[in-house]
């Protein structure tokens, strides 16, 4: 991860609106592209948008195994974003930025710049995870779910 990576999904996060987001399946030529950690299972909804030409922005979640003995675990969730070009027709993973490698680089940036900010840190929200949350209620259209349902309510 670069800081032009983390630049382009900034940028992205506020233009989010201006993009038209898809959900994309395993069978996408895309989604084979996308950079998972070896352990992760695969399991979450996955958005693509081309934010420009050759431009691809996918966010999405999986899981992975958290070992708390030897032959037991839960899964945790994971979210990330991926970075990919697709110039003159030949697609590519340029990045792939977990939330947890997104808050380390948060963090490590802390540390370097403890003066500013309430009580020596700045605060940041973790674009991976809002990007995600973000784009997935607007996707499956959430909040016109949710207005329908509170206004049925206010009839009865």
């Amino acid at each position: 991860m670069n800081s032009k990576d983390i630049k382009v999904l900034n940028k992205v996060c506020e233009n989010v609106d201006e993009y038209r987001w898809s959900v994309i399946s395993p069978e996408d030529r895309y989604y084979s592209l996308i950079d998972y950690p070896v352990e992760a299972i695969r399991s979450g909804n996955v958005f693509l948008s081309e934010v420009k030409k050759g431009l691809i922005i996918v966010t999405g979640t999986y899981k992975i195994p958290f070992y708390y003995e030897e032959d037991n675990y839960t899964l945790e969730k994971k979210y990330f974003a991926s970075i990919m070009s697709d110039l003159h027709n030949s697609p590519s993973s340029i990045a792939f930025i977990t939330n947890e490698d997104y808050g380390d680089m948060i963090n490590n940036n802390n540390l370097l710049t403890f003066n500013f900010g309430k009580f020596g840190k700045t605060t940041q929200n973790n674009i991976i995870v809002d990007l995600y949350d973000y784009v997935n209620r607007n996707v499956n259209g959430v909040d016109d779910l949710y207005d329908d349902f509170l206004v049925d309510n206010e009839k009865e």
